[in-house]
This record gives structure tokens, sequence and C-alpha cells, in this order.
């Protein structure tokens, strides 16, 4: 994911050739410096490290104004919904993308201490979200099938009869009765 879509938009407003060594970036995420002191590791993939040996990304920030200049954290946020207004994607955002690598991650196999160690999270409450989501859709997809029938099935033998419930008179209990077709 070290195409820079794990950092949050604070740390890629700062994240440069300065967090790059031997490979691999390393940041302090501002959001938790204080709080947990957790750090970022990340191997540089080789998509990013294109970028950086063609020279498009700055010296200290990868990301920089048309001035030259690093952005500030609102200024790349701004920066961003201009880039994705010209590239006719009003849905996308700075945030978005970084959902969208959890989700790619996630449904790519990634574990919740793989998410954590490349988003920062302390905690798998985030990453629960995305490998949750990724495990239901997986089974969904192996399960569907089931849905069908075959040739063998016919429908009366198949599917149970209906039932309905009906009020057994007590507070806590339902009986079912069968209802005949």
């Amino acid at each position: 994911m070290t195409d820079c879509r794990s950092l949050r938009r604070e740390d890629l407003a700062v994240a440069g050739k300065q967090h790059v060594k031997a490979g691999w970036l390393t940041i302090r995420p501002g959001k938790t410096a204080k709080k947990t002191g957790v750090v970022i590791e990340l191997p540089i993939l080789p998509i990013l490290q294109d970028e950086i040996d063609a020279g498009a990304a700055g010296d200290m920030t990868f990301l920089e104004s048309e001035w030259k200049r690093p952005f500030t954290v609102n200024s790349l946020g701004n920066k961003m919904r201009d880039w994705c207004d010209q590239a006719d994607l009003p849905q996308c955002s700075l945030h978005g993308l970084r959902k969208l690598g959890a989700t790619i991650a996630a449904e790519n196999g990634a574990t919740d201490e793989e998410l954590m160690a490349i988003y920062g999270w302390v905690t798998k409450t985030q990453s629960t979200l995305y490998t949750k989501k990724a495990r239901r859709k997986l089974i969904a997809g192996r399960a569907a099938h089931k849905l069908l029938f075959t040739a063998e099935q016919k429908m009366d033998e198949t599917v149970p009869p209906l039932q309905a419930v009906e009020e057994s008179g007590t507070k806590t209990g339902k009986k079912l009765r069968k209802i005949s077709a």
C-alpha cells in the first residue's frame, strides 16, 4: 500500500524523502504521535519508487504545490478535490482513497494485524470493519450457487411447508402452526 494511500492527509502533506531509508517509508502519524507513539513502517512499492526516481516527487515532501512548496493539510485536501474534479471523479476524496486501499488490502486477504500495521491503527476496531466485510463478500461469493435448484430437486420437496407464528397466550413464547397449502 505504500503508494501513500495508507497515509492520512496530515501525514501525506509532510511525507517526503526524509522519511525514506533503504526502501522503507517510516513516519509517525500526527494523529497518534502523542497518545500511542505508533510508527508506520512500510516498504516503498515500485509505483511510488518510480515517481520518486523520475523526479516527480518534491525534496522535502512528495507532494508540492504548483509553486514548488509543500502543501498545508487544508491546501492538500483542496487540491485533491480539484484533481478529482478534473478527473471527473466527484465521489473521490483523499480519505476515500485511504478507505479504498484498506478495502483492496482486506479483499486481497490482509489480516487485522496487517491492516493495523499499514494504516497505523492501534486497535482492531477499524481493521475489523474491512476484514469482516471482505470475508462476508468472499463467503457470499462461495455460497451464492447454493441458492440454485439442481435438476434433481423439486420445489415442493426442497422448500419446507410454510409456517406461521401465532400468539400462544404466554408472555414469552410463540408457537408454530403448519399452514396447509
